[in-house]
């Protein structure tokens, strides 16, 4: 269930983002996203990650102590895994929505930043966070044909053990 609704609020949210924008391009509206909007969209989604970092930083005491505890690589990769916005894509969709907001380039605005924060962090950190885990240690890369070698020599037949 959990999954369906993070789908439904990422569509949802894309839709509508896409919708203002391409309407805001077809009307002329007074403000449309810019070159420089995308470089403060970067300039966003990279200074979360500074503060994510921060605060695993910040709360290492805490982390390393309870629970089973954490290491440095697993710190590493909570910093890098990021979250994908679900949190802030509905926050964003209610401020574009709400009426007593009047101010139609800032509500723009709001749902393209969150919504280029959940798309780097989703394509950047996700794409590449096997490497990051594989280069931290945490996990190790099989080995497809061996792996099945040694399967199919320890595993009987189902040939043998039926006759």
């Amino acid at each position: 269930m959990d999954y369906l609704t993070d789908t439904l609020i990422f569509v949802i949210s894309g839709v509508i983002i896409a919708g203002r924008i391409c309407t805001g391009y077809q009307d002329s509206s007074p403000h449309f996203l810019t070159g420089i909007d995308y470089a403060w969209a970067v300039a966003l989604w990279l200074l979360l990650l500074v503060v994510r970092v921060i605060n695993i930083i910040s709360f290492w005491p805490i982390l390393a102590r309870t629970g089973p505890g954490i290491d440095l690589p697993r710190a590493a990769a909570t910093a890098w895994s990021g979250v994908r916005g679900f949190i802030g894509l509905i926050l964003a969709l209610m401020v574009s929505v709400d009426t007593d907001i009047q101010d139609e380039p800032y509500k723009l605005l709001c749902l393209f930043f969150m919504a280029t924060t959940a798309c780097l962090t989703i394509i950047t950190q996700g794409g590449i966070f096997e490497l990051v885990l594989w280069g931290l240690g945490l996990i190790k890369p099989a080995l497809p044909e061996t792996t099945v070698a040694q399967q199919g020599q320890q595993t009987p037949s189902l040939a043998t053990a039926t006759a």
